[in-house]
Order: structure tokens, then C-alpha cells, then sequence
């Protein structure tokens, strides 16, 4: 799982902030980012999207959120 992972780097990030949206409870938003696997993380800056991926690869994860809190 990668849920473990997320929180690990939310935590030890503290310059990025972390949100995590249930496609079930909130389609429309799900619909409204063109999610369509789960899971997708998405990353912004300013409320413009920098990058996004889909699938648990934790690798991939660390470096998006590092990249990010390094702008």
C-alpha cells in the first residue's frame, strides 16, 4: 500500500502541503481532474498543476513531493 508512504512524506515535508480526495464520496471532483485510476496524485503549485502520475510507485512519489517543495 502506499497510503503508509504518503503520510511518512506529508509529515516529513512540512514546506508541501497534502490532501487526499475519496473518488467514491466525491466523483465530481475525481471527474472535474480527469482521475480515472486509483490512485493518482496530482501535484500544484499556486493552483497550477505541475505534475501527476497514477499507480503506487513510492519511488516516484518521493521525488514529485521533493521536487515540489524545492520551488
Amino acid at each position: 500500500s502506499i497510503k503508509p508512504i504518503f503520510e511518512k512524506l506529508s509529515k516529513t515535508h512540512t514546506e508541501v502541503s497534502f490532501g487526499q480526495i475519496d473518488v467514491d464520496d466525491n466523483g465530481d471532483a475525481a471527474e472535474r481532474e480527469g482521475i480515472s485510476a486509483v490512485p493518482t496524485f496530482i501535484t500544484y503549485n499556486g493552483g497550477q498543476m505541475i505534475e501527476r502520475f497514477s499507480g503506487a510507485d513510492a519511488g516516484k512519489l518521493t521525488s514529485m513531493v521533493t521536487a515540489l517543495e524545492s520551488k
